[in-house]
């Protein structure tokens, strides 16, 4: 069994050994009982910035990926239905350790996005933050 540092494993010995005679065959059985907890995930939660919305074409926006209770946390970004941000197929997009950065604001960024945390240590992932709707309008 692989035992972590954050981990609280108690054994209980439920049944006692029985007397041991000495030349005779001793049949022992031992019985236990393993209790342990766990805490849910840590919840990702998406800001933006500018607080104000609708956005307007060509403003720039940020999206803030933030995860409570640890530290050192990268983001990731999905966007529509479950399908990744793909910051890296369009020159307007960027990713930054927990920001996604619209630099020139579209009607193809309108949408929902939303974000996860992930980490080197436990707990490795966060729960998905609740999606946050852009609305992008033309310039009139």
């Amino acid at each position: 069994m692989r035992i972590y540092p954050d981990w609280g494993i108690n054994l209980h010995n439920v049944q006692g050994l029985e007397k041991l005679t000495p030349g005779k065959r001793n049949v022992c059985t031992l019985e236990y009982s393993c209790r342990a907890t766990s805490k849910a995930l840590p919840k990702a939660t998406v800001t933006v910035e500018p607080k104000w919305l609708p956005l307007y074409t060509g403003e720039t926006v940020n999206l803030k990926c933030g995860v409570d209770s640890y530290s050192n946390w990268s983001s990731l970004w999905f966007k529509g239905q479950l399908k990744k941000a793909q910051a890296e197929t369009a020159d307007h997009l960027s990713v930054s350790g927990d920001r996604y950065t619209i630099t020139v604001a579209a009607g193809t960024d309108q949408g929902q996005y939303w974000c996860a945390g992930l980490r080197d240590s436990r707990p490795r992932s966060s729960q998905h933050s609740a999606p946050v709707t852009l609305i992008i309008k033309g310039r009139s």
